[in-house]
């Protein structure tokens, strides 16, 4: 066989094998099924719904629910497509997936639950369009079906309360509180006297939270303009948290006002009216007016009473730390001779004497008990060898006779006998008193 035949029968096989091949793709493409079947045969649902209470106003959250169910089971999460809708603010990710089961003609179902929250900005009626859905779904037996389908257009309406048609911005939460700080707490703004100099200023903080509300719809605080008062605001703090899953927008607004003139300013009060949608009533916060007295003075004048004040103080420390120094130059210089002075007050030797005495009585240390009460009679002048006690005649028994076993010279022994020595001495002075005067009357 020619290599010429051998080559077109090569190709003739491979252009049967290539028709095959098509044949068996576009077989497989015509029984390919997808989304839009698997919802005719009823094995995939989709349904959409607005959640709304039964007074929706301006400003209040509503929520489009968007609920996908197959009778088997998902191949990953749904995907919601972008959309706008005119006249209503949708947060960044503000949607919220919930994965769950439900049961269908006694057959369990898989759920995936998306819910998207509008904050409405007008009264009247709401065109929600479709919303594109990507979806991928594990079937039985066409392996894994993706696609994406579209919801079916909603309509809901906006009502607007009476009592907020004629105002134009508010506040739509069942909870709103404020709080306003100032940096000065020496003074009282609202004072009628003069508390500012020219060139001084004050700074202002309103903090307004909102529950269940985002930040951007906390209208702003208004700026006043008046003339020789200068007033910088800061760019606002506009933030948005989440507690146990409730929004929670928070406002910050900052002014500075610098005073540039002498007189008086007034700020005048601002309120924040807000809907209470737990009474479905009109609330009012007020942020109180401020008021301003600024002296003549300036600023450098308050400085200079200010330092001079401070040297008066700065004198006062130096006299006390001068005052503290020379006492103590004092207290060492005579340290010897005030050590004397306060043991002769407090007979600080004879306490010691005494305090000794009865430790070696305590620990029957006897001669040197005999040794620290001798010291103690030295002190107060009474003569130990002219005193007749039988206490003393059982303390040396126990000192210096090593054969006695009877006798006993307890703590209150060595009480009782200092306090004998003591009233021993007054009867001897007493003695030696009756003594003089005796001789004083014999020689008169």
């Amino acid at each position: 066989m020619s290599l010429s035949k051998i080559m077109l029968q090569q190709a003739t096989q491979f252009l049967v094998f290539v028709m095959v091949l098509i044949a068996f793709i576009i077989s497989l493409s015509s029984h390919a099924i997808s989304l839009d079947q698997l919802i005719a045969e009823n094995k995939l649902t989709i349904d959409t719904k607005v959640e709304q209470g039964k007074q929706q106003i301006v400003g209040q959250p509503i929520v489009i629910t968007i609920e996908i169910a197959t009778e088997r089971w998902f191949a990953k999460g749904t995907e919601v497509k972008s959309f706008e809708l005119a006249d209503t603010i949708i947060l960044a990710n503000s949607d919220v997936s919930i994965n769950g089961s439900k049961r269908v003609n006694g057959q369990t179902w898989s759920t995936q639950t998306r819910e998207i929250t509008l904050y409405p900005r007008r009264e009247g009626n709401y065109n929600l369009p479709s919303i594109e859905i990507q979806i991928s779904v594990n079937t039985e037996n066409d392996g894994i079906v993706e696609g994406t389908i579209k919801t079916v257009p909603q309509r809901f309406t906006i009502s607007l309360p009476e009592e907020l048609s004629k105002i134009e911005s508010f506040i739509v939460s069942p909870q709103v509180s404020i709080e306003i700080a100032t940096d000065d707490q020496n003074h009282n703004i609202n004072s009628d006297e003069s508390n500012y100099l020219i060139g001084s200023a004050i700074s202002q903080t309103v903090t307004v939270i909102a529950q269940n509300a985002p930040a951007m719809m906390i209208p702003p605080i208004k700026r006043t303009e008046l003339t020789g008062l200068s007033i910088y605001q800061k760019t606002p703090q506009v933030f948005d948290e989440t507690n146990r899953g409730e929004l929670i927008g928070t406002r910050i607004e900052k002014f500075t006002y610098i005073f540039e003139k002498s007189g008086k300013y007034e700020i005048p009060e601002q309120i924040i009216f807000w809907w209470d949608t737990s009474s479905n009533e009109l609330q009012e916060i007020i942020i109180p007016s401020l008021l301003f007295n600024v002296g003549k003075g300036k600023i450098t004048d308050k400085i200079e009473t200010n330092a001079f004040h401070i040297n008066i103080k700065f004198s006062l420390w130096l006299i006390i730390v001068a005052i503290i120094i020379s006492i103590a130059f004092v207290l060492f210089r005579f340290k010897s001779n005030l050590t004397k002075l306060y043991a002769n007050i407090t007979h600080l030797e004879q306490r010691s004497a005494k305090k000794a005495f009865l430790q070696a009585v305590s620990n029957h240390q006897y001669i040197g008990a005999i040794d620290c009460l001798y010291k103690y009679s030295l002190l107060i002048n009474v003569n130990l060898e002219h005193l007749k006690s039988t206490q003393i005649s059982s303390l040396n028994k126990l000192a210096f006779d090593n054969n006695n076993q009877t006798e006993s010279f307890t703590v209150q022994d060595a009480k009782s006998l200092l306090k004998s020595l003591v009233i021993n001495k007054r009867t001897i002075k007493n003695q030696l008193d009756m003594t003089k005067t005796i001789k004083l009357n014999n020689q008169s």
